[in-house]
């Protein structure tokens, strides 16, 4: 299919790039976005192996992933429920020592992922929604302890996470709001 087709394409052109770098791996490869897509492709039919797969084969062919790789893979794997796996690959990325701000979207692919999906009315699902809440309060936390800054994709979703748990956790969502804003602001460029 399709998929194949591209996969062909990129087999063909990738074994013929040369290496540039001193350690032997293919940074800013010319078609790391064509990498990318297809493991975003993958993920969104589904197709979460083949995804993985993929990342398997960019290391294989030593071309490293970039930062919008990590982050398609690890909001399949969220979404997946496979967190521990998610988690695996951001304390990855984090050891790549990318610069703070590309640490963010991330982050916010691996909160996205744990709170999608998650508005069944019985109590299994509410119960799923509310821990699922907590880890990502959690993995909030983790970012702001580890000087990466969260956005406004960040704070959306988690808020709204807060309001899908039955009973809506407003309070809860009303205090992070309020925390954020104190601890995000800008610091006056004047001293005042």
């Amino acid at each position: 299919g399709e998929f194949e087709t591209a996969e062909d394409v990129l087999s063909m052109h990738t074994t013929s790039f040369s290496v540039d770098t001193a350690n032997g791996r293919h940074m800013n490869h010319p078609n790391i976005e064509a990498y990318t897509e297809l493991i975003n492709g993958y993920a969104k039919a589904g197709r979460l192996d083949k995804a993985l797969g993929m990342l398997q084969l960019m290391r294989k062919r030593e071309v490293e992933p970039n930062e919008y790789t990590y982050t398609c893979i690890v909001g399949a794997l969220a979404r997946s429920n496979k967190i521990r796996q998610a988690k695996k690959m951001i304390e990855y990325a984090l050891n790549l020592n990318l610069p703070r701000k590309k640490l963010t979207p991330i982050y916010n692919a691996f909160i996205s992922g744990l709170l999608s999906d998650n508005e069944s009315d019985n109590t299994e699902g509410q119960s799923s929604q509310a821990a699922n809440v907590v880890e990502a309060l959690s993995m909030l936390q983790e970012m702001q302890d580890l000087n990466i800054r969260p956005n406004v994709v960040t704070v959306s979703v988690v808020i709204d996470g807060l309001g899908r748990c039955n009973p809506p956790r407003c309070d809860d969502a009303r205090g992070l709001v309020q925390h954020l804003e104190f601890t995000l602001r800008p610091k006056s460029r004047t001293g005042y």
